[in-house]
């Protein structure tokens, strides 16, 4: 951890956390990744921890690393051991990088390739490629090795509430929006994008997520 501000935080770390907490996502070591948002008159702020010890968080004293964002963050996903990929309110996907023994983070790119809130992300296994959600209808690939956009997709018909890497696949993805559909994508294919019928009539899917370890079994919120 690097040295001690007189507020208590590290150096390289913001004095205080929002008042908002937000995305809480856990390394496969352990290490949590937080964040946190809060209004400062008419605009909101944000801000990424790691936490190699989950216990000590929201106590900023005892972050491993801390940084401000410009805008409130809608979504967090680790890339390999050391990356955070970051949807963020303002419109951007954003890279950082932990550093100096953990102790720093660095931000490779912020992007804006998105119209609207960018509302979820996730990485593809290899950790090079990955995928976001916004609330312009669409959803974008990235070539996070290449710090460049792909390509961009768009068959939902209302927003894009939550996307989902396959597990051992590079290709294929799930998302869900509140034109109340789930989409199965591959990537590889012409029509990428196929409906799957798991939504009754009166509820809307809000988020999806994929078994860690079998790529035929997924999970889906409602909401109604």
């Amino acid at each position: 951890m690097s040295k001690a501000s007189p507020w208590g935080s590290p150096m390289r770390a913001p004095a205080c956390m929002e008042s908002q907490l937000g995305v809480v996502r856990y390394r496969r070591d352990g290490t949590m990744l937080l964040s946190a948002s809060s209004l400062n008159s008419r605009t909101w702020g944000g801000s990424i921890w790691v936490f190699k010890d989950p216990t000590g968080a929201p106590n900023e004293s005892l972050c491993t690393a801390g940084v401000q964002t410009e805008t409130s963050i809608a979504d967090a996903a680790w890339v390999l051991e050391r990356g955070i990929l970051v949807a963020a309110d303002s419109g951007a996907v954003e890279l950082w990088e932990l550093l100096d023994n953990e102790s720093l983070l660095v931000n490779k790119f912020t992007k804006y390739e998105h119209d609207d809130i960018v509302t979820s992300v996730s990485v593809f296994p290899g950790g090079t490629l990955a995928v976001s959600g916004s609330k312009d209808f669409s959803v974008q690939i990235w070539d996070l090795s290449q710090k460049t956009p792909l390509k961009a997709y768009k068959a939902h018909s209302g927003q894009v509430n939550c996307v989902s890497t396959c597990p051992g696949k590079e290709d294929v993805f799930l998302s869900c929006g509140e034109d109340k559909r789930v989409l199965l994508w591959d990537t590889r294919n012409p029509k990428p994008a196929k409906s799957i019928n798991v939504c009754a009539s009166n509820v809307s899917p809000t988020y999806v997520i994929w078994h860690p370890n079998k790529d035929d079994t997924f999970a889906c919120g409602m909401w109604q």
